[in-house]
């Protein structure tokens, strides 16, 4: 009611039950996993998890393809849309999430892996972007 009557969006959290810890195979949450599920099933418009294999230690999917960096965004419930599963590439060594097609690093130019695994990535690596100050003229300056 408060979202409609403000036309503002509520974001609220949840916690997963234990049971995605015992289940066997990909562990993927599903909306019974939700703490207090039935109240949350029945009140969201939409119901979205954050799927990470690696987390699980799942390396692998069942054709053999590597999952290590692959985070899915899970949408379980979408009142006025579609179902559907959101790839993206998880990038721990700087704790963000990309798209899975890109590598994360468009805004600096080309590095030496291109296929935006950041792994590989030493700590000689530096980049350094000038600011768009230096392209100003001088009697624009604000200061």
């Amino acid at each position: 009611m408060i979202a409609k009557e403000l036309n503002v969006p509520v974001i609220a959290l949840s916690q997963l039950s234990r049971a995605v810890e015992t289940r066997g195979g990909d562990k993927r949450p599903q909306l019974s996993d939700l703490r207090e599920s039935g109240a949350i099933e029945q009140d969201a418009d939409m119901v979205m998890f954050i799927y990470r294999p690696e987390y699980y230690e799942i390396t692998e999917d069942a054709d053999g393809n590597s999952t290590v960096g692959l985070t899915e965004i899970i949408v379980a419930k979408h009142r006025n849309g579609a179902l559907e599963n959101i790839p993206l590439r998880f990038q721990s060594r700087f704790g963000r999430f990309v798209d899975w097609d890109q590598n994360g690093f468009s805004d600096f130019g080309s590095f030496p892996a291109e296929n935006g695994d950041s792994e590989e990535y030493n700590a000689h690596t530096t980049v350094i972007k000038g600011s768009r100050m230096n392209d100003m003229p001088s009697d624009d300056l604000p200061f």
